[in-house]
């Protein structure tokens, strides 16, 4: 047992040095011999034993913010004050407006230059996310009476593929500008449905975020 507890201290050691040196240098021009450099006395040895590569890291990173992202995701779904509209626009406005997501945005690699990557986030969006939170939620809205519509389970993935891939600087290379385009335009597009899940704020946070990313670039 001390063992396991020390191997997932270094585990975790290593995550939240890699993490904050994709932030302040991005992915790219962080080294193996620059984490190691931060790691404390920590061999070589010690992280390949955890990891294989740099893209590994990479993967545990992103994999321990989603977690917390479906942390999240969780404690809205089970908000009892709020109705199925209120939920929707709680996680599209909470989700780009936690602080880990300027993490996210200067650590990630360019998703556009990387179809597998994409493609992983699109079959993720599909498969996963939009049938276990979105499309639950958009039915709650149907029957509580705040949300109408016949499709709940196309407008869960159109809401994904939107926000995750379209809105998403990593995916489609965009600066502020176009992104703030963008963001008005589905504003308008689901306001016309009776779906008000985009607030200026929000649009002004999305422009910080491909700002982030560009410099990143």
């Amino acid at each position: 047992m001390p063992k396991k507890r020390d191997s997932q201290a270094t585990i975790q050691q290593i995550l939240d040095v890699s993490q904050r040196l994709f932030s302040e240098k991005g992915y790219e021009k962080t080294s193996i011999q620059d984490i190691l450099h931060d790691l404390n006395g920590l061999s070589k040895g010690a992280i390949y034993h955890h990891f294989a590569s740099k893209e590994e890291i990479l993967e545990a990173v992103i994999t321990r913010m989603s977690e917390q992202s479906v942390q999240f995701l969780n404690k809205i779904r089970a908000d009892s004050t709020m109705n199925g509209a209120q939920k929707l626009k709680a996680i599209f406005c909470g989700s780009i407006a936690q602080p880990i997501q300027d993490d996210l945005f200067q650590a990630a690699p360019r998703l556009y230059d990387d179809p597998f990557m994409l493609a992983r986030m699109r079959d993720d969006s599909i498969r996963h996310v939009a049938p276990a939170y979105i499309a639950p939620l958009i039915r709650e809205g149907v029957e509580d009476g705040s949300i109408v519509t016949g499709y709940p389970d196309e407008l869960a993935e159109l809401l994904l593929l939107a926000g995750n891939i379209w809105l998403n600087p990593l995916a489609i290379q965009a600066d502020a500008k176009k992104i703030t385009r963008k963001a008005r335009l589905l504003q308008a597009m689901l306001h016309q449905c009776g779906l008000d899940l985009i607030e200026d704020e929000a649009i002004e946070r999305l422009a910080h975020l491909a700002t982030l990313a560009s410099k990143a670039a």
